[in-house]
């Protein structure tokens, strides 16, 4: 490589921000991640409160081990190991990582790292967009009527919702074209 390389390089690195913020990194992949455990909720969530009252020591090594077993149980990734918070005069507040989520199933499934009926949750605090289709009977309106209690209820027991969400559901079913789709139907009655 020569010096229009070099000269090149110099020129884009002028865009290079060097001060990472708190909304960057491997930390935004855990924030913007669609679905979660409640372990790994927790693993994180127990993980900055550490840090945030702990000596700086303890908290890291309870940190890496908190969040490298929950995030390695979720199907791995580098944690992250220093978070930014809100500060304020003589202390720091951390934010938290999943403020607003959902439940939206169980794992049912065979896995050694992750327990039977164990907590799935809906990361409604990131944006996200599902594609739904399967068989009839196959829980298609029920996963889409889970999707919308997680977004839109704020009273729902089935998660953490402070600021309700704006929601839009394109629905098509060429057997259907004369009808409401399920969802609006059930609504529409008062069913909830």
């Amino acid at each position: 490589m020569g010096e229009d390389y070099d000269t090149e390089r110099a020129h884009y690195l002028r865009f290079l921000d060097p001060n990472v913020t708190g909304r960057s990194g491997e930390e935004e992949s855990l924030r913007t991640t669609p679905l979660f455990s409640l372990t790994v909720k927790h693993a994180i969530d127990g993980t900055f409160k550490e840090q945030s009252s702990g000596s700086p020591e303890a908290s890291k090594s309870v940190s890496d081990k908190a969040v490298d077993s929950a995030i390695e149980s979720e199907g791995g990734g580098r944690p992250f190991s220093d978070r930014r918070g809100v500060q304020y005069p003589g202390q720091m507040l951390p934010m938290p990582i999943l403020p607003q989520y959902g439940l939206l199933g169980f794992h049912v499934g065979k896995h050694d790292q992750m327990s039977y009926h164990e907590p799935i949750m809906l990361n409604v605090h990131a944006p996200n967009s599902a594609f739904i289709c399967g068989s009839q009977g196959s829980g298609k309106s029920y996963t889409l009527n889970c999707f919308l209690e997680n977004c839109l209820l704020t009273g729902a027991c089935t998660g953490k919702l402070r600021q309700p969400l704006a929601g839009l559901v394109f629905h098509y079913d060429i057997d259907s074209s004369d009808t409401l789709a399920e969802t609006a139907s059930l609504c529409s009655r008062g069913i909830k």
